[in-house]
């Protein structure tokens, strides 16, 4: 299972939870806007490298996390 596999198994389960995808390569964030484009702005897209410092305040500001 794939990472957008496993994005529509998780939707199927709860529609209301939050998603990141991190990801390195800049095809699989094509694929992601090809494949769910209305939801670009619902989810967080992370492309590595990213920092920890970068990953955990994108992921805080995704949750609302102060």
């Amino acid at each position: 299972m794939n990472g957008f596999q496993l994005y529509s198994k998780i939707r199927q389960i709860d529609q209301d939870a939050k998603v990141c995808f991190i990801t390195a390569f800049e095809e699989y964030y094509d694929e992601f806007n090809r494949i769910f484009p209305d939801l670009k702005k619902r989810e967080c897209f992370i492309r590595k490298p990213i920092s920890m410092n970068d990953l955990i305040r994108t992921v805080k500001s995704h949750l609302n996390y102060n």
